[in-house]
């Protein structure tokens, strides 16, 4: 557990990209369809 804490302390700018780049990646996968109709104008 230790290790993790170190870990965290150290690599949190990291941590903080990947769960961005988690969240927008399921941001769009959830909302792709009103993205692709709204970009496309009708389907």
């Amino acid at each position: 557990m230790h290790s993790f804490m170190y870990f965290m302390q150290h690599h949190w700018l990291s941590v903080v990209l990947i769960t961005g780049i988690v969240l927008a990646a399921v941001f769009v996968y959830k909302y792709w369809d009103h993205i692709v109709i709204k970009g496309s104008g009708r389907k």
